[in-house]
């Protein structure tokens, strides 16, 4: 999809005063809202169909899912990121096949055919070695898997002949064997609470009354996911918390019209990273007080979260203290050394797999406070070194780098180049003289940037990567930022590109990255060949 009506951007000779307004607006517009503005996701939806047929807009949601479809049976994005939506949304109709009585807003032959070719396209996605590291994946794909082999049962009471050939045909991708999620099931039947960190996946674990009694809503919400609240609202019995929680999935589906989005809310990242984008390109624009005073609030002696709901994390915790910082709200950062592990920092205790973008936020939040408080390089220096060193050694040959949370190598390398030169040193200029070699090699003909195809999102992020001081001035670079900044200026898709349990937009973030990588290279010119 493209930048609705409202947010397209504007003719090529953009005014300074023009971007400063927008990043004005984008403050406010995030100060007043409680949540955040997130892109409508296809497995949450596709959740709230299997789990939530009593919920407003469900024929809606039925027939999103149904217009979603590619031509292939498939749903999402390109390429291994397409098997989490397909799996969610094939298991969903395959409910909807499995409740007749019920009234979804389609016709009975249409859901037939959705969902065999949607069974079609699972066999061949599941062959792919392994799925990209999306939140959750090795809960989600064998949980999702096990639900569409219960359906497709001959044993099960509404199974469907037509289907006969797809059964016994689906396989967990290599890497994904079940354990893990078998695991978590047996924990929680034997009264071991669910970890914080797996409450947002909390509808794979199919879990007892018991077991989701110990999962507490923050404001009706369990986990920042609307799939994780509809579940857990199965189990529960009606309470206050329980009345909180319909809430929040009613007023979020009619906010969206039926679909609902990912992770949300997503109030304290999106207000962090809002502020920091226009703090790092220098936009002079004021932050609306309450804005600061909630990211205030959010910090606890364990960090910020990215919303209620979900648990503190060393990335968010980053973002919060440099904005706070840059504002005139500082405090020492000591919290992220609790995240500080063997030669980097972890995103969450105990986590799985690294975060390269959160070791480069945290690198930046500590350099700026030790820039600003010299007398605490003793405490910070060494964490420092060894968060740089631990980019340095991540980047790839090309001169890239990826992050866990996002599909596109343009955030991951934005992040570390924004780091490496805050924290410059002779060991850091190479690795982004790397970047930028890359980023101007992986320009396309369009004159933009982008994973599959140019965006908004990646192309704002190759502009802050080729501008100075990591660009520097030479005719490559001024002929590659003109061309950039004119595709920027024009009509580009706005791409959910950012890792949840499939993909997602959120939609400020990325609005506030074009008008910082906008601002930056406003005073940049061709010079005369």
């Amino acid at each position: 999809m493209t930048l609705p009506d409202a947010h397209d951007a504007p003719p090529p000779q953009i005014r300074q005063r023009t971007l400063v307004d927008e990043a004005t607006q984008l403050l406010t517009e995030s100060a007043e809202d409680a949540w955040g503005e997130v892109s409508v996701s296809e497995y949450e939806t596709a959740r709230l169909v299997a789990h939530a047929t009593w919920l407003g807009g469900h024929a809606t949601r039925v027939a999103f899912l149904l217009e979603r479809q590619h031509e292939d049976g498939s749903w999402g994005p390109p390429g291994g990121y397409r098997l989490v939506p397909t799996l969610s949304a094939v298991h969903a109709l395959l409910t909807c096949l499995a409740s007749p009585a019920q009234d979804h807003g389609v016709p009975h032959d249409r859901l037939l055919r959705a969902v065999d070719a949607g069974l079609t396209a699972l066999r061949r996605l599941g062959t792919s070695d392994s799925p990209p590291d999306t939140i959750a994946v090795e809960l989600v794909i064998p949980s999702l898997l096990e639900g569409i082999q219960h359906l497709l049962d001959p044993a099960h009471p509404h199974s469907r002949p037509a289907f006969s050939q797809h059964r016994g045909s689906l396989v967990c991708p290599g890497g994904l064997d079940g354990r893990t999620l078998g695991a978590l099931r047996s924990h929680a039947a034997a009264g071991t609470p669910v970890p914080g960190k797996v409450w947002h996946a909390s509808e794979t674990l199919g879990l007892s009354t018991e077991a989701a009694s110990h999962l507490q809503p923050a404001q009706g919400i369990i986990g920042g996911s609307a799939a994780a609240t509809a579940t857990w609202l199965t189990r529960v019995a009606p309470s206050q918390q329980s009345d909180s929680a319909r809430r929040y999935l009613e007023e979020l589906q009619h906010r969206y019209s039926g679909p609902v989005p990912s992770i949300t809310p997503i109030t304290y990242f999106e207000r962090a990273w809002l502020l920091n984008n226009f703090a790092a390109a220098g936009v002079p624009c004021e932050a609306p007080a309450a804005l600061l005073d909630s990211l205030e609030a959010a910090l606890t002696p364990q960090g910020a979260p990215a919303g209620a709901g979900l648990p503190p994390d060393a990335d968010d915790t980053a973002a919060v203290l440099l904005a706070l910082a840059t504002h005139g709200r500082g405090r020492r950062p000591e919290v992220l050394m609790d995240y500080r592990t063997d030669g980097y920092f972890q995103c969450f205790i105990g986590e799985r797999t690294p975060s390269i973008s959160t070791n480069a936020h945290v690198l930046e939040t500590l350099g700026h406070h030790v820039a600003q408080h010299p007398q605490d390089r003793a405490r910070y220096g060494s964490a420092m070194d060894t968060a740089s060193a631990w980019l340095l050694a991540a980047q790839k040959q090309d001169g890239s780098w990826l992050d866990k949370w996002h599909a596109s190598p343009y955030y991951a390398t934005v992040c570390c180049t924004q780091a490496l030169a805050a924290h410059a040193s002779p060991a850091t200029a190479p690795a982004r003289q790397r970047a930028v070699r890359w980023v101007l090699a992986t320009q396309r003909s369009d004159g933009g940037w982008g994973l599959w195809h140019s965006t908004v999102e990646e192309t704002a992020y190759a502009l802050q990567i080729l501008a100075p001081p990591s660009g520097g001035g030479n005719i490559p670079v001024q002929q590659a930022l003109t061309r950039g900044r004119a595709r920027l200026c024009g009509a580009l898709p706005l791409t959910p590109l950012w890792h949840d349990k499939d993909l997602y937009t959120p939609v400020r973030v990325v609005r506030a990255a074009r008008a910082a990588a906008l601002y930056t290279t406003r005073d940049l010119l061709l010079p005369p060949l």
